[in-house]
């Protein structure tokens, strides 16, 4: 985790034509109400939590209905901005294999894009830390990458553009860590529901479809490239 953290320190959660570099290297203009969406409605499934913990919030900390919200990250780059785009939140320098917390100290907790970036082998050390700090319910945004068999199959064509480009030029996409297991793996900690069907890949090859997308991929969770992880503490 070094490297990630190295990389949002330094670049990631810098500036560029008034953009955070992580957006720009990461993500597409397109499918912007689409993504909305997907956010809107983890924002209605979370509620209004008496104290939401939103780890690895980076720069951008989870614009939820909570009453309090707590936003921890291992990046104090990360820190210093969130405090700028959530001057009501309150904040604490953080691993998110290590909790600086006590039990079941916090309502509800979501984690988003963040435990694929952990070491395979500490990823469900990861899912436990969310669980032991959270009273009722754990929301953790994963990304299926090679197990989204279906997605992949579906973007083929500009997977294979990416891929040359990388060839021409290895520096025309930035890398950071990243492992993702498989749906029966993540589902051993609870159930699997779908936050975004799409990648970005999918979102650019099929923006004018993706009113369809919407309407069906909650059908879809174990076929989703950003799968949802509900960890529900009182069933």
């Amino acid at each position: 985790m070094k490297s990630v953290k190295e990389y949002y320190d330094e670049i990631g959660w810098t500036k560029q034509k008034g953009k955070y570099v992580d957006s720009l290297s990461f993500t597409t203009d397109k499918g912007a109400k689409y993504k909305l969406a997907c956010n809107e409605r983890l924002r209605e499934m979370i509620g209004s939590p008496e104290l939401l913990l939103d780890v690895a919030c980076g720069a951008s900390p989870f614009n939820s209905k909570a009453k309090k919200q707590l936003c921890i990250d291992f990046s104090i780059t990360a820190i210093n901005e969130a405090k700028k785009n959530r001057p009501d939140g309150f904040f604490v320098l953080g691993d998110i294999t290590s909790l600086p917390l006590k039990d079941n100290c916090v309502t509800d907790t979501v984690s988003m894009h963040t435990i694929y970036h952990v070491d395979k082998d500490r990823q469900a050390t990861a899912i436990a830390e969310i669980k032991r700090v959270t009273k009722n319910k754990c929301f953790v945004v994963y990304n299926a990458g090679k197990h989204a068999k279906l997605v992949n199959i579906l973007t083929l064509p500009l997977q294979l553009w990416n891929w040359s480009e990388k060839r021409i030029n290895p520096n025309s996409k930035r890398k950071i860590y990243f492992y993702a297991h498989s749906y029966k793996w993540l589902e051993q900690f609870g159930e699997i529901k779908t936050y975004r069907f799409l990648n970005e890949n999918g979102i650019k090859l099929y923006s004018k479809l993706l009113w369809l997308v919407s309407k069906i991929e909650m059908r879809l969770p174990k076929h989703s490239y950003h799968p949802l992880l509900v960890i529900d503490k009182n069933k």
